[in-house]
């Protein structure tokens, strides 16, 4: 393991174990936060209770801060043995200041807490799925004693309110699709007929032709230079980085690409996530409902690091993260007061994206 941190000084991050997927959690009731052993839950809610102040002090080490109840991570009673509790305190024991440092076992942007109490002996920070502990570091594949620090995109105040637009009633859920959903996008263009299962590429006249981020990046970029070329006005579809903000008028959406099977057939597949107003991040799989959460049955804070395997309930395993995009929305939405079309000579592809 290495001891440095990918982070400045101070930022607001949310916990996340790396082997039962859970948030560290600093639920307390009203006035008995003081001592009370930090939680591990399912993110479920857009609390603060899940959201951690990191400042680096010039020791080196860090303090993790509850944006909920202004205490601290802390070792209860300083200890330096595996088993001990962690629970919300004052700042001013060497039991709350952590170091941390990046695991060998599994990629870069795993991280092990290691509390100043115990750097001798290399006990670090554990969920056993309810309650955080500390444990003696082992390098194996149970990872429940890894983490991830998993912080929001900024958003550029154009981004649409969650559930605020309608993708379920009439046939806006039928017959749209994530890519759809990413663009804002659920009839053709300049009518009120809905567009079946909306491939990259079709708007253009030459869809995609691989499940890969090359392919899928050319026929979407095909999609907006066709667009720019009939509609007024400024399409971007441009990729950007984690934490760039992005112009007026934009938002963020984000694509994956992975694999499942048709009748034991192996099919790939391609899927996109789109920013909420409030930063987090929600998706149409293909004809299902919009939703928030991901295969974990967490809120997507960020999409790069949410659970995207959706093999047991014969989905596909979105197991590669291709990349974030700014993007205009076309915004071109049914109109309820005007009679309902379907275009029947929409191709629809034999692939997860049109099916869910």
């Amino acid at each position: 393991m290495s001891g440095d941190c990918f982070f400045g000084r101070s930022c607001d991050k949310r916990n996340l174990n790396v082997g039962n997927r859970k948030f560290a959690d600093a639920f307390a009731d009203p006035g008995m936060a003081a001592n009370a052993i930090i939680q591990s839950n399912l993110l479920t809610t857009n609390s603060y209770e899940y959201r951690w102040t990191f400042t680096l002090g010039s020791d080196g080490y860090y303090s993790i801060q509850s944006q909920d109840s202004g205490l601290y991570m802390r070792v209860k009673n300083n200890s330096a043995s595996s088993g001990a509790n962690v629970i919300q305190s004052t700042a001013s024991y060497t039991g709350a200041k952590w170091a941390l440092m990046k695991s060998s076992a599994t990629s870069d942007f795993n991280y092990v807490f290691v509390p100043k109490s115990s750097t001798s002996s290399l006990v670090v920070l554990k969920s056993n799925g309810s309650y955080l502990k500390t444990v003696t570091y082992t390098n194996n594949s149970t990872y429940d004693d890894e983490w991830r620090l998993v912080s929001m995109c900024p958003t550029t105040g154009s981004e649409i309110t969650y559930g605020s637009d309608d993708w379920s009633s009439d046939g806006n859920g039928h017959y749209n699709n994530c890519y759809a959903y990413a663009l804002n996008n659920q009839v053709h263009p300049g009518t009120n007929n809905f567009w079946d299962m909306q491939q990259p590429g079709e708007y253009y006249g030459s869809m995609f032709t691989a499940c890969t981020k090359a392919a899928i990046e050319l026929a979407v970029n095909n999609d907006y230079s066709a667009y720019r070329n009939t509609h007024a006005g400024t399409y971007v579809f441009t990729e950007v980085q984690h934490g760039t903000l992005g112009a007026a008028g934009t938002y963020k959406v984000a694509l994956v690409v992975g694999y499942g099977y048709i009748s034991n057939m192996l099919v790939y597949d391609y899927h996109w996530y789109r920013q909420d107003a409030d930063g987090f991040w929600s998706h149409k799989p293909g004809q299902t409902a919009v939703t928030r959460f991901d295969s974990d049955g967490n809120l997507i804070v960020d999409p790069a690091e949410a659970g995207r395997n959706y093999l047991s309930s014969n989905g596909a395993n979105y197991n590669t993260f291709c990349g974030y995009y700014q993007i205009t929305p076309w915004n071109n939405l049914y109109i309820r007061s005007k009679d309902f079309v379907k275009n029947d000579t929409d191709v629809v592809l034999s692939m997860f994206s049109s099916v869910y």
